[in-house]
């Protein structure tokens, strides 16, 4: 009867042993001053909350990490400053964590803030990623892995 129960129970979950699940979002940006700005699809506001900025997160997981990229275009191409930081909000405004890492400037470089399991969601909470960084960065992307807990 035990095991019945505990199968029966098992079947509302995927089964699939070791692995976890991860959603990757990747959004383009143009970053022309150092404020700090939320982040969305298509750009970046100073506007906080932001009605574009939010993103639904399926599943029980961590922000465990956000990628920023400066992308060659034109003349630009080589980020200024050499601070970045990256704030995790959840809810309307409830600030989960936040690293502040330094940098080199250097032409297309890429800079990756290693949250780990600092940054805790829940399933069906929207979370909003923020950035500062005392440069300007142009033509961007970023890139935000949400990792199943």
């Amino acid at each position: 009867m035990i095991s019945s129960l505990a199968r029966a129970k098992n079947r509302t979950k995927i089964d699939r042993g070791a692995t976890t699940e991860k959603m990757i979002i990747n959004w383009r940006h143009y970053h022309s001053s150092t404020a700090t700005r939320t982040l969305y699809d298509s750009g970046m506001a100073t506007a906080f909350p932001y009605a574009y900025g939010k993103i639904p997160v399926p599943f029980d997981c961590y922000v465990s990490s956000v990628t920023l990229t400066a992308n060659k275009y034109s003349s630009y191409g080589t980020p200024t400053g050499t601070s970045s930081t990256v704030y995790i909000y959840k809810g309307l405004n409830t600030l989960v964590t936040s690293q502040t890492l330094t940098y080199t400037p250097s032409q297309g470089m890429q800079l990756t803030h290693e949250l780990g399991v600092s940054a805790k969601i829940s399933a069906g909470e929207k979370i909003a990623i923020r950035w500062a960084t005392n440069g300007i960065w142009r033509y961007m992307n970023s890139t935000i892995i949400l990792t199943e807990r």
